[in-house]
């Protein structure tokens, strides 16, 4: 089953001769891009371990080939092939262009691995780009179930989506075996499996939630040094987001710690250990999954469609808080506050104590189902309405 990509309107922005996609494993990447080649292209998958050999031991031999476009699938996996790529573009500009420019599609799922092969620079003949797993605008678009049952156990994961009849325990246990427990254990150097694993669950507890790395300490028994460290290489693996709080000289008593969010609410939601929807729901823990939900649905708009905003959220020291504060290329701001339910959504009002920061700033608040306006000053939107309203807010 094909799911249309919003992504298609960043794709389309760009075009020098790499293309470079990153993202998490089974986002769907490699579909995407399969759509878009044609029988000129050459998909070379570097999990193939052969290819993988041959592209490690002779660059120039493997990337020798007839056809105009070649996509490499997980290029982390074969470094040695970036210096090539660059040598071969660079040939080509310096001739007399008699043939056509090369073209590479590249993919790659570990961005510490590709942190490590890109010293070799390609700037100036690549873009980049990130890849996220589906929003809720994708799914309601392609009339997959967007309930709260499918949504939060199953998250973006396109698979669980397009084939109903798989288990979302069974392959999110899996995707935790081996992304987490295994690829980013082993791609990082991480020595204190056992450590790291409880780590992962707390922090996944936490999504949602002011990050107190002193608190996290006491629950893991891990010195906070290595926990920075850990939480740096999730978030370069882009399993998890922080989002720093708003700053400004209006206001002194605002805090300075970040917010943490998982960058998938199934992942966090069955690293919480929830199997089923209905006591999820019934539990303290849906509000903060719910605000997890928002912003990854504001993330994902922004990398779709290739937009720079600034998210931050607001807190006093009186624990007055705005969940999101978004800030468009053009200075555009927009406060958007998340509340599960229509009822709360509709009773919301920016806190008192932070007018002096926020005060004539538009407000929107989002909801599962969203709600009428009782006001003219607030906008209510349900979940499937964020993306769209804020790309027609926000620049």
């Amino acid at each position: 089953m094909w799911i249309e990509r919003d992504f298609a309107a960043c794709w389309r922005q760009h075009s020098l001769p790499v293309r470079l996609v990153t993202g998490p494993r089974q986002s769907g990447k490699s579909t995407f891009l399969r759509r878009l080649c044609d029988h000129k292209a050459a998909w070379l998958s570097l999990d193939d371990l052969h290819q993988r050999e041959l592209a490690q031991t002779d660059p120039r031999l493997f990337l020798t080939r007839p056809e105009p476009l070649v996509v490499l699938d997980e290029v982390q996996l074969a470094p040695q092939l970036l210096p090539e790529i660059k040598r071969r573009i660079d040939e080509w500009r310096m001739s007399e262009r008699t043939t056509p420019q090369p073209a590479y599609w590249l993919t790659g799922s570990n961005q510490i691995l590709l942190d490590r092969g890109l010293k070799e620079s390609l700037a100036g003949r690549a873009n980049y780009f990130s890849f996220s797993p589906l929003s809720i605008a994708e799914l309601q678009r392609a009339g997959l179930e967007i309930s709260p049952p499918s949504v939060f156990l199953k998250g973006g994961w396109p698979q669980l989506h397009a084939e109903p009849e798989l288990s979302p325990v069974q392959y999110l246990n899996d995707y935790i075996s081996t992304v987490v427990e295994k690829d980013i254990v082993s791609t990082a150097g991480i020595q204190k499996v056992r450590e790291f694993l409880k780590t992962v669950r707390l922090l996944a507890a936490r999504t949602g939630q002011i990050l107190v790395v002193s608190n996290l300490t006491q629950d893991s028994g891990v010195k906070q040094p290595t926990l920075h460290d850990w939480i740096g290489i999730l978030e370069r693996m882009q399993v998890l987001s922080l989002v720093e709080p708003y700053s400004s000289s209006l206001s002194k008593r605002l805090v300075r710690t970040p917010k943490l969010y998982w960058n998938d609410v199934g992942l966090a939601s069955r690293l919480q250990g929830w199997g089923e929807a209905d006591p999820l729901i019934l539990s303290p823990q849906l509000g903060p999954l719910f605000e997890t939900l928002a912003f990854t649905e504001i993330q994902k708009t922004a990398s779709n469609y290739g937009k720079s905003w600034r998210i931050s959220y607001v807190r006093n020291k009186e624990q007055d808080e705005v969940d999101f504060l978004l800030e468009g290329a053009n200075g555009t701001k927009l406060v958007v506050e998340a509340k599960w339910s229509s009822a709360e959504a509709l009773s919301w009002r920016l806190p008192r104590r932070l007018l002096s920061v926020l005060e004539g700033i538009p407000q929107a608040v989002v909801s599962y189902l969203g709600g009428l306006n009782p006001t003219s000053d607030i906008r209510h939107l349900s979940l499937t309405e964020l993306g769209p309203f804020l790309l027609e807010r926000l620049d």
